[in-house]
């Protein structure tokens, strides 16, 4: 379900235009909001919105944060984009022991 609620969000976002600012900031809220009910998709779309500031002000802490959440429940996008940042510390310490797990 939350999976479905997810996509009809996506979709309103896309119809509604992510470049006004209302409709951009109702986009993250809602994103964010179904990333912490545990859905992995909305972690990664959070984690790429932080990755190129879109519709948020960019932060790799913050993607890492996300891409963690989306891995944690086996997100391989997510998993793999990590162990990049971790080991090219990018906007994170180095880390090689995280980036290979």
């Amino acid at each position: 379900m939350r999976y479905i609620t997810f996509i009809i969000m996506a979709l309103l976002a896309i119809t509604f235009n992510l470049t006004q600012c209302h409709t951009s900031d109702t986009s993250v809220r809602i994103i964010d909001e179904t990333c912490q009910d545990g859905e992995p998709l909305s972690c990664y779309t959070m984690a790429l919105r932080f990755e190129a500031g879109e519709g948020v002000e960019f932060s790799m802490a913050q993607a890492s944060a996300f891409y963690e959440l989306a891995c944690s429940s086996n997100h391989q996008a997510s998993c793999i984009r990590l162990a990049e940042i971790y080991s090219q510390a990018l906007g994170v310490p180095r880390d090689l022991q995280r980036a290979q797990s």
